[in-house]
């Protein structure tokens, strides 16, 4: 019986061989895989060791496997290993072992690879081949590439402008190292360090996304000495609009109340600067519900402007100038109100009362009004813009307004705005005499610490003027635990 089965065991296996070579394309098929250590683009020094690990498999019977280390010209640098399997019927194959280049060995580009090769094939030619690259060189230093939004849009990294994680950099190697390309991912603070790479001119990319506009160059090179540090920061932007709402002011008291309603087709026109100083301009009209935008602007310092419709006269400013838009901001609330012209009565005609209430004369007691208003949650590390409406409210101009806001804690202010001055923590805008009916609105932009414990967090903003009682009126944000940072890495290869 035992006899019976090794002969039909040796037809079987005779024919699985006459299959295999009877498919020269090696049908049946055999794969190496191969990995080493450190990989592109770091490097091993002369004297320190490359280790490298394969796997094999094939189906079929195998003959055997070689390892060559082969230097930047191609020629071997190593004794070349040669193995025969053990087991020629055994399917899978292992192998580790190591590379230590001598002292003064040529900087460059080397490899391993590793041959298998089978009865199917033969002796001459390999079923399967695996090679990987390594870099050898003596001098090497790091290269460290930072993506950061440029929250004013000036080109260059400010104090306060954060760092973007998950942010993907593309690292070409100089040519004598093969000038492979590998990806790298910024981490929490907005940068990835790449160590161990030989010393040269590395060429970085940033990888562009959807709704960021480059304010610096998004691609150049770095030149990488040794023991040092070379650095790529490249910036970006999230445009912003800046909208707001032409209405017909019933009362003609400055400010949209209920029932009154938006005026359609008013020409509101846009001027001012960006962050780098270019000139911005441009027009719009109001939609049906006197809504105007204007969307995608940079982070710059604007002026819109209300071109008066015949029949109309304003009740509000005209012009509201200062208009500043940070990255990822909106500005709103940019509103022009309007009114039919009042009705004269004829010089000697008795005065009879009408439906529109005229602008109250600027004679009378003085007042002010202040409403503050912010986001209600916030997460260590946000962007918190603040607004604040002040408001002439009495029958007679508000003179010396002052209008100050101290920087809370854990919160450091992002950038002066326009006007403003900063004493011992405290914001100060002097706005001087306000006509009755007149309002200002300003934006305090403030960034939460990264590190702030979660909590409550109360800021308060005063008005003062000549003669009339302080006013203010203050927000609670509320800060939520900090997130547990995700895991971040790069790929080499």
């Amino acid at each position: 019986m035992d006899a019976a089965r090794r002969g039909m065991r040796r037809a079987l296996m005779a024919c699985v061989v006459g299959l295999v070579l009877a498919l020269p394309g090696g049908a049946l098929g055999a794969s190496i895989s191969l990995s080493n250590t450190p990989s592109p683009p770091q490097a091993v020094k002369p004297g320190a060791a490359m280790q490298f690990s394969s796997n094999m498999t094939w189906t079929g019977p195998g003959i055997r496997y070689t390892v060559r280390v082969l230097g930047p010209d191609g020629t071997d640098v190593a004794p070349v290993v040669s193995q025969n399997l053990s087991n020629p019927l055994q399917e899978a194959q292992f192998h580790s072992g190591q590379y230590v280049p001598q002292q003064g060995a040529v900087p460059g580009r080397y490899r391993v690879r590793v041959d298998l090769y089978t009865q199917a094939f033969g002796d001459v030619d390999p079923e399967a081949t695996a090679i990987r690259g390594f870099n050898v060189a003596a001098l090497l230093g790091n290269a460290r590439m930072v993506k950061f939004e440029d929250l004013n849009g000036n080109g260059r990294r400010d104090q306060g402008e954060p760092g973007v994680a998950n942010w993907r950099f593309s690292l070409t190697a100089p040519a004598e190292f093969g000038g492979g390309v590998t990806q790298h991912i910024t981490g929490p603070d907005g940068s990835v360090t790449v160590p161990g790479i030989p010393v040269g001119n590395w060429g970085v990319v940033e990888e562009t996304q959807a709704g960021w506009v480059p304010t610096t160059p998004t691609g150049g090179q770095v030149t990488v000495t040794d023991g040092a540090t070379a650095e790529f920061a490249a910036g970006n932007v999230r445009p912003a609009p800046l909208s707001g709402t032409v209405w017909i002011d019933t009362n003609r008291n400055g400010r949209i109340d209920a029932g009154e309603s938006g005026r359609s087709g008013v020409t509101v026109t846009l001027s001012g600067v960006d962050g780098r100083g270019q000139a911005v301009g441009g027009s719009t009209v109001t939609a049906a519900d006197g809504t105007y935008i204007f969307p995608g602007l940079m982070p710059g310092t604007y002026t819109v402007t209300e071109t008066v419709p015949g029949g109309l006269e304003p009740t509000t400013p005209t012009i509201i100038s200062g208009r500043v838009i940070v990255s990822n901001t909106p500005n709103p609330d940019n509103d022009f109100g309007l009114v039919p012209p009042a009705p004269v009565t004829p010089q000697g005609a008795p005065s009879t009362p009408t439906a529109t209430p005229r602008t109250p004369a600027a004679t009378g007691p003085p007042d002010t009004a202040i409403d503050k208003r912010g986001p209600a949650t916030a997460r260590g590390g946000d962007l918190i813009t603040y607004r604040i409406t002040v408001r002439s409210t009495g029958r007679g101009p508000a003179r010396n307004v002052v209008v100050t806001d101290p920087i809370p804690r854990r919160m450091t202010l992002v950038a002066l705005p326009q006007g403003a001055t900063l004493v011992n923590g405290v914001v100060r805008w002097r706005l001087g005499t306000m006509a009755p009916g007149a309002r200002r609105v300003l934006t305090l932009r403030l960034r939460l610490d990264p590190t702030a414990p979660a909590g409550r967090y109360t800021n308060e903003a005063t008005v003062t003027a000549t003669g009339v009682r302080p006013k203010r009126d203050d927000t609670t944000l509320r800060v939520r635990a900090p997130q547990r940072p995700g895991r971040v890495g790069g790929v080499t290869g």
